[in-house]
């Protein structure tokens, strides 16, 4: 039932800092959100559940900043053209939970800054393509480590005509700058199919400490 999915590999690029972009309400405008690491106080008290047990996955999640698409999406950005659909990703899921965010073929969001540390090490979410046939899908992945270097992966899968959850997505994140708390974080983006536009709902990061 899950799609298919390559692991995500990191690769330092450099320092370059990154583009804050116009708002996801304009649906338009390239750019990966500026990455900063999210308030100590928002990772102690993430809410954990086993989102995926139905799915054939018992480990512990937790929904990213605005990862459901209900309510402010406004820390998302977007590189083509974007908008929140009332077709829910996952309308049986822990969270309640009406719309997903459709891309235009070709287009990419890129998520809110999102607590993680080297032992989250993995994420899914729900993913749905608008046309028979589609092409591959793009997910990249972004954190700096403690020396300001950038480092980015990327990965893909195949999308189908029906809402299904990903595989688990890998990213290593063994160099991840943190603060004092032990956390840091990163940001996750996901690209349509050039020939499909794609919806996308409910992104979930899986801590292993838990």
């Amino acid at each position: 039932m899950s799609l298919k999915n390559r692991i995500i590999g990191l690769a330092a690029i450099g320092a370059a800092a990154l583009a804050v972009a116009a708002p996801l309400a304009s649906a338009k405008q390239a750019a990966v959100a500026k990455t900063v690491l999210p308030s100590t106080s928002a990772c102690s008290t993430l809410s954990y559940s086993q989102v995926f047990l139905p799915f054939g996955d018992a480990n512990l999640y937790f929904l990213t900043p605005q990862g459901s698409f209900e309510g402010a999406i406004d820390g998302w950005t977007i590189t083509g053209s974007a908008k929140v659909v009332a077709d829910a990703g996952y309308a049986g899921g822990p969270v309640a939970d009406t719309a997903s965010l459709e891309l235009s073929a070709g287009s990419t969001a890129t998520s809110p800054p999102i607590c993680a540390n080297a032992s989250t090490p993995t994420f899914r979410f729900f993913a749905k393509a608008l046309a028979a046939g589609a092409g591959t899908a793009g997910v990249g992945v972004s954190y700096l480590d403690a020396s300001g270097n950038k480092y980015k992966g990327s990965g893909s899968f195949v999308a189908t005509a029906g809402w299904n959850p990903t595989a688990e997505m890998r990213v290593r994140t063994n160099k991840i700058a943190v603060d004092a708390s032990g956390w840091g974080s990163i940001q996750i983006s996901v690209t349509a199919p050039s020939n499909s536009a794609l919806r996308i709902d409910d992104l979930y990061l899986d801590p292993r400490m838990h």
